[in-house]
């Protein structure tokens, strides 16, 4: 895993090299073990790399042996072995172990078809010289990220949207819309970013751009729903565990060592389970400890290391964020709202002074159908009259009452984007100055951007998409990549891997989830079978405690009083954009401590970015 840079110009000239080198190394935490820049007429090509595969020879940027096609790559490809062996058979020479070197022989001989064969998380770019085309590519899940700037007479890409920052002209113009959609989510959707006219390229996409700068884009993957009710039970269970045996036992291939995440959740356990199974001992996991019983799963995860025979390593999260923070909105690069960010970066931390590489159980809950919401709201439209009590606890009085306003005609995906809603649309509109208002929020939301998709789907599935568009690559896979990489870790997620999700998708939604008639949902229901293979059953069936922080507790009345005066001064950038009258009675309201988080990450973002500049 690594950090990459480039530049492509349309007007003729030759990159500035002293600006390639310094994005490239904006990006050296990604990669402490090697840098590298290449010009090659109009394009400039940067690498920083941290070594897991061919530690000698794995250097970049790369380019073939006629030197008209090079690349630059962040990210594993899996499956490189076999794919290499089919373009050696196919008369392709090679001079390295790397995997970099099969995409690079792989796009030469496949085209854009070379994206279908990969297996693993990727984000490239690959200049093609006798084109004069520039390929940018990334994974189908949205695992490692990849942004570009095109703008006049060039176009820019990188891993990151701090190194932007190190452009000569870097970008300053909020975009409003994409702000809005923070305060609503806690994170800016794909393809925009918080800055105007800067993209993210958008999992399972890929971008063409020529040199006159005429730009082609097209989605090569999305996961497609059809549930396959021809198997029994027992059968998919088969077909379950020798799919995660073989996603495991690739996402280890490495030349460091590799160590596990585990939180003591079901997810991050039964990978551990796999893990420790697979190797001949030494393995090592990781974990973040709590001194709030209800967030500190510390406990079960050093029970299930102790079980497996896997050396433990925990560290306690003491206090509360005050110096991480500032950090974090420096690298996220863009107002990222997640709690969770805070002990990834802390856990991360940890790892990596033992290994280079983990493997975490990120994606078990949106491939499985885990969440705790998502049984409760299906439970709660099944059988609606006996569990408008649990629907109030899961989703907030004040989404029951708009919920009972619409007399029977809310869909549940609403409710449950309502439910999610950081702030909702009507809170918003009264929370934006008027300069803004209507500049912010004059935009589709999320599910009528995704409606036509989700056709056809039962409600389970309706979910399990929404979460696979918009929520892992947005919220989740950014948490970890960015949070990881500050510390040069690379986090890999085999229940990510796309021939996992491919099957999952095909699995029929009862056997993830199953209403007990007004009794409870179980949720996560064959994987929970299967984990009883390898795991306890206490630490199988034990109730979802999460991987936030405990910011009700932290926001003492002092403390949340300073950090609420902090953010309406109006000479702040937060304080300036909000209505003060209707920010503080929001914020009085907000006892779970979530909208003030929001808001209090986004007056250190701010504060981090002082060029950045809000126009409606």
């Amino acid at each position: 895993m690594c950090g990459i840079a480039g530049v492509v110009r349309f007007d003729g000239q030759r990159p500035d090299g002293a600006e390639i080198e310094r994005v490239t190394d904006a990006l050296a935490h990604r990669g402490p073990d090697g840098r590298g820049v290449e010009i090659l007429g109009p394009v400039a090509l940067g690498h920083r790399r941290l070594a897991i595969i061919d530690l000698e020879g794995g250097r970049q940027p790369l380019f073939d042996d006629s030197g008209t096609l090079g690349i630059t790559f962040n990210g594993e490809i899996y499956n490189y072995l076999e794919l290499r062996a089919e373009l050696e058979g196919a008369g392709y020479r090679f001079r390295t172990r790397s995997d970099t070197e099969t995409i690079l022989h792989g796009y030469a001989e496949w085209g854009e078809g070379v994206l279908e064969r990969l297996r693993g998380m990727f984000a490239f770019g690959i200049w093609d010289a006798k084109a004069r085309t520039l390929f940018l590519a990334r994974d189908r899940l949205g695992i490692k990220p990849l942004l570009y700037w095109h703008r006049g007479s060039r176009l820019d890409f990188a891993s990151e949207l701090s190194a932007f920052r190190a452009l000569d002209d870097p970008p300053s113009r909020i975009d409003p819309v994409a702000l809005d959609w923070y305060l609503e989510l806690l994170y800016v959707p794909a393809p925009l970013t918080v800055f105007a006219g800067l993209r993210k390229l958008e999992p399972g996409t890929w971008l063409r751009v020529d040199a006159d700068g005429t730009m082609e884009s097209r989605r090569y993957w999305a996961p497609r729903f059809a549930p396959d009710t021809a198997p029994t039970e027992d059968e998919w269970l088969e077909r379950l565990d020798a799919c995660l045996e073989e996603a495991v036992r690739l996402h280890r291939v490495a030349d460091v060592p590799v160590g596990t995440f585990v939180s003591g959740g079901l997810d991050s356990s039964l990978v551990t389970a796999y893990v420790a199974r697979q190797a001949a001992g030494g393995v090592r996991s990781f974990t973040i400890g709590h001194h709030d019983e209800e967030f500190d799963e510390a406990p079960k995860a050093r029970a299930v290391a102790r079980a497996l025979g896997v050396e433990h390593h925990l560290e306690v999260l003491e206090g509360g964020s005050d110096e991480i923070l500032p950090i974090l909105a420096r690298h996220y690069g863009e107002p990222f709202g997640d709690s969770s960010a805070v002990p990834t970066w802390i856990v991360s931390r940890l790892a990596r002074r033992f290994v280079k590489v983990v493997l975490s159980g990120d994606g078990g809950d949106e491939s499985f159908a885990g969440y705790p919401w998502l049984a409760g709201t299906l439970e709660s439209f099944l059988f609606p009259s006996r569990s408008l009590g649990a629907l109030a606890r899961r989703v907030g009085r004040p989404v029951l009452a708009w919920l009972r306003e619409g007399a029977g005609q809310r869909a549940p995906l609403e409710v449950l984007a309502r439910s999610r809603a950081a702030f909702t649309l009507e809170e918003r509109r009264q929370l934006w100055r008027s300069p803004w208002r209507k500049a912010a929020t004059g935009h589709p939301s999320l599910l009528e951007l995704s409606r036509d998709e989700m056709k056809g789907l039962d409600l389970c599935s309706q979910i399990q998409w929404f979460d696979f568009r918009w929520y892992l690559p947005g919220d989740i896979l950014t948490k970890v990549d960015v949070a990881s990489m500050f510390h040069g870790l690379e986090v890999r997620v085999p229940l990510l891997d796309h021939v996992v999700v491919e099957l999952v998708a095909t699995m029929p939604s009862e056997l993830k989830i199953r209403s007990l008639y007004g009794r409870g949902t179980v949720t996560k229901l064959l994987l929970k079978r299967l984990a009883e293979r390898y795991l306890d059953r206490e630490i199988v069936h034990a109730p979802k405690k999460g991987f936030g922080l405990p910011t009700q507790r932290w926001f003492d009345p002092k403390r949340r009083e300073r950090m609420t005066a902090a953010i309406l001064d109006e000479k702040t950038g937060v304080g300036g954009l909000l209505e003060p009258a209707a920010a503080r009675r929001l914020l009085d309201a907000d006892r779970g401590g979530v909208k003030l988080w929001a808001l209090w990450v986004l007056h250190e973002w701010l504060a981090a970015h002082p060029g950045a500049a809000f126009e409606a």
